[in-house]
């Protein structure tokens, strides 16, 4: 009982992590790109979409010590965690949307 009671406050936990980052990637559509700057620094990088739009990227990398086998590779060295992160910027330098993925997508 001990374990589910654990294993609920963990997921609980996880979820609340996630869902304040989506928050904080939330307040910046619609505001103008210099906004992500001022929070995040310059992007790792950023390109140019079909119709105009900018992408601005953001790569965030970050060693996990575990002691969990699966998270080193076959050398023994950690394997990094990361979050990728992309903001369409429009025309008007309004952010539009955003999209991440990874295993370190939280606020720190």
């Amino acid at each position: 009982m001990k374990i589910i009671l654990l294993i609920s406050a963990l997921l609980f936990i996880s979820c609340d992590v996630e869902n304040k980052f989506e928050k904080t990637l939330d307040g910046f559509v619609g505001k103008d790109y210099n906004s992500i700057i001022d929070y995040w620094g310059h992007p790792t990088d950023s390109y140019e979409l079909p119709n105009g739009n900018e992408v601005l990227y953001y790569l965030r990398i970050k060693d996990l010590t575990s002691p969990f086998p699966d998270y080193f590779d076959e050398d023994g060295n950690e394997i990094p965690s990361s979050c990728r992160i992309y903001f369409e910027v429009g025309k008007d330098l309004i952010i539009i949307k955003y999209t991440y993925d990874g295993t370190y997508c939280w606020e720190d």
